[in-house]
């Protein structure tokens, strides 16, 4: 006895024949073998048949009233639907016949009187592969899908890149603007009035040189007041700490001055391109900042900073209040360290929950 098709679901074949005995021979070989059998008349009644239920293989007689079995085939050709359908014909032993089975596009014959081993292979392999190309065919369709997915995240990607840089470039404006109006209203404003009490006391140099002494001596100290204001501005923009001792030091320092108890834990890192340290010192100082303002009295933070294989890492913990990061809390300083870090190919994560603080994570790829 042949062996039985193995498969979660029976194939399902459709047999049509308008001759009745024929159908219940065909039947009476499919299924004991694992076939599920239906069948048809005619050929109108076969098509149908077919678009009421898709079968995995239709045995189709020529000879019928009506629609012949060559048109059947054809028509089941042109719908692309039942394109690829598996179609064995059921003919005479005539080269013609044969031969017109096969330009009416079926995919395979079976002459009269058949035998049931040949029939029983030739339909479990063309059910095989159908099996096959339904397997592509939803393959291809979950690519296609995975694709649209894939361009949308690229698109949306683009997008948040887009406007991650818009973000800095206008965050670089008002910087710029910061400093201009911090120089306008500080340095500046105390180096002018420098300049004319320098200029009176020059004047007052030849009438009345003690008074004139009396006012370089007082510009001593408001030139000392000028200067600290000017290093405050400069150190602001760019710690000359950390371009000189690096970022273990320059976190050290910060933890030092930070409005919220830190401890700092910078064990290992050496010396990284300038753009990676500020990203990484900046967004400490931010995350403090933030804990500070937010995680409550008594709160505690800590400072992480380490490399692994070829990224910085960086982490700041507080012990506070906590928030949810799905409701709230995103706010200017977060999203200027996201920007910070993505427009060097980084990556930021929030984790917290009321109650039980907030750890904000980056990492860095390093160049090689």
């Amino acid at each position: 006895m042949s062996a039985q098709v193995s498969s979660d679901a029976n194939p399902k074949v459709l047999v049509v024949d308008d001759v009745p005995r024929n159908v219940r021979l065909l039947e009476a070989v499919l299924s004991p073998n694992g076939y599920t059998v239906t069948s048809a008349s005619s050929g109108s009644e076969a098509l149908e048949r077919v678009a009421a239920d898709l079968p995995d293989l239709v045995l189709l007689d020529i000879q019928m009233p009506g629609m012949d079995g060559y048109e059947v085939c054809r028509r089941l050709r042109a719908d692309p639907a039942t394109r690829f359908l598996p179609v064995v014909m059921i003919t005479s032993s005539d080269t013609e016949v044969r031969v017109n089975a096969l330009e009416a596009d079926a995919d395979d014959f079976i002459r009269k009187p058949f035998d049931q081993e040949e029939l029983l292979a030739r339909v479990r392999s063309l059910v095989r592969i159908k099996h096959y190309h339904d397997t592509i065919e939803a393959q291809a369709a979950e690519l296609a899908e995975w694709n649209q997915t894939l361009e949308a995240r690229v698109d949306e990607q683009t997008e948040e890149l887009r406007a991650s840089r818009t973000r800095v470039v206008s965050a670089a404006d008002a910087e710029r603007r910061r400093i201009e109006r911090d120089l306008h209203d500080g340095a500046q404003q105390h180096l002018i009035g420098l300049a004319v009490r320098m200029r009176l006391a020059r004047d007052l140099a030849d009438s009345e040189p003690e008074k004139a002494m009396e006012m370089l001596d007082a510009l001593g100290d408001d030139v000392q007041e000028a200067l600290e204001q000017l290093r405050d501005l400069a150190h602001g923009i760019y710690p000359p700490l950390l371009q000189d001792r690096g970022l273990p030091e320059a976190l050290t320092a910060a933890a030092g001055s930070a409005p919220i108890r830190t401890r700092i834990q910078v064990d290992g890192i050496t010396r990284y391109e300038p753009d990676v340290e500020a990203t990484v010192y900046f967004c400490c100082l931010e995350a403090l900042q933030n804990a500070a303002k937010h995680a409550g009295e008594g709160a505690t933070a800590t400072v992480n900073a380490w490399q692994e294989a070829e990224e910085l890492r960086f982490d700041v913990a507080d012990d506070g209040a906590g928030f949810d990061p799905e409701r709230g809390r995103s706010g200017v300083g977060l999203t200027n360290m996201r920007d910070r870090v993505g427009a060097i190919g980084g990556s930021l994560q929030i984790d917290s929950a009321p109650g039980r603080g907030t750890t904000i994570s980056g990492s860095i790829p390093l160049g090689s």
